[in-house]
Formats: structure tokens, sequence, C-alpha cells
């Protein structure tokens, strides 16, 4: 069974950098990974309409990727939040003041979360590779762990 991070935070946030400056370090430790993003998904359907349908069909083919994935860590970065995607952690990814996009009217942000990013450092990089190949643990991370 796969552990799924969620990555969740407004447009323009770091979702993706984040997720792509994971992913080789993780390969270079031996791990299978997969990053599933509502980018791919939207260019795949080719809709970029953000209508509430499209919204919705795109959670659902991202849930269904994740599930379907026999990667031992798979990323799920997108900025609607998924209330049905069973996630091991959720990171969000909130690195900008919101009101400055279209789009940030339609973002929610998350109540719960495992890990919130407010700046970009490599102590972020580092603190989610350890949670993740079980070097330390949520409680390791002060002031930049949340509750759920």
């Amino acid at each position: 069974m796969s552990c799924i991070v969620y990555v969740t935070g407004a447009v323009g946030t770091g979702k993706t950098t984040l997720c792509m400056n994971l992913l080789s370090p993780l390969r270079i430790s031996g791990y299978t990974v997969d990053y599933i993003s509502s980018d791919d998904i939207r260019g795949d359907l080719n809709d970029f309409s953000f209508s509430k349908e499209s919204i919705e069909l795109q959670n659902k083919l991202l849930i269904q990727k994740a599930l379907e994935s026999t990667a031992q860590i798979v990323f799920v970065d997108t900025w609607v939040y998924i209330s049905e995607l069973q996630y091991d952690y959720l990171i969000w990814v909130d690195t900008r003041a919101l009101g400055s996009r279209a789009l940030d009217t339609l973002y929610i942000a998350p109540s719960k979360y495992d890990l919130r990013v407010r700046n970009w450092n490599s102590r972020y990089i580092d603190c989610i590779y350890n949670l993740l190949t079980h070097h330390d643990n949520k409680n390791s991370y002060n002031g930049l762990v949340g509750s759920r």
C-alpha cells in the first residue's frame, strides 16, 4: 500500500516545486515514487474551465490514480481540497498572501494538516524527506507541524 502525500496550496505557492525537489532524493534512496497533479489531469482532459463539474471530475481522477498506484510514495499535487482523498500526510504550501490571483477565491485552506510550508528553505525539504523515510516523526518539527 502506498504512502499518499497530499500537497495542497493556492495556485502559485510552490506545490509542484516542493514535489519536484523531493522526487529525485527519494528515488535515489531506492523508493518508488509517483507524482500526480491536477495540472496534468486538466491537460489530459484538455479542460481548463475550472467549472464545478470539471473540478469534481479532476478530483475523481486524482483519487483513482492515487489508489491505483503501486509506488511506495505517491504525491498528489492539487490546489483543490479533496475531502474524499485518504492520505497519510497533508502538506499545506502557504507561501504567499491570497487575493492576488483570480483562482484565490476558489481556494479553501485546510483546517488540519501535518506540515505547513510558509517560506522556502531546505529545512522543509529535509523535514518532509525525513518524515517520508521514517527517520523522524511529526512531533520533531516545532513550528512546522499542524494538527489533524
